[in-house]
């Protein structure tokens, strides 16, 4: 929302970077930062994205191990549920997962 306005458009075209990227290179961008993507002139190029198996819901990150713990405390969630809601949190960031 932020960067439709103008004191932080102008902000961003004063301070912008642009990063040239190869193959193989990666880039991971913070929900709170402000980002946006140039003009590519890349052609013939196959690309590729992961789709996130842990949208966030309600904010700007999914919730983490430490907010798991605190609900079920909250809850009074017994721990074979917890351990649950922690494996399953940490699958959801494996690479290696079928969730």
């Amino acid at each position: 929302m932020a960067s439709h306005r103008p004191e932080f458009t102008a902000l961003f075209e004063a301070r912008h970077v642009q990063l040239p990227l190869a193959k193989g290179d990666a880039v991971f961008f913070n929900p709170a930062l402000l980002h946006a993507a140039g003009t590519n002139r890349t052609t013939d190029v196959r690309r590729m994205a992961n789709l996130d198996l842990d949208a966030p819901v309600g904010g700007l990150a999914p919730p983490t191990q430490a907010d798991l713990v605190l609900g079920a405390l909250a809850e009074g969630a017994p721990a074979p549920t917890l351990a649950e809601r922690l494996d399953a949190h940490a699958r959801r960031r494996s690479t290696t997962s079928n969730p």
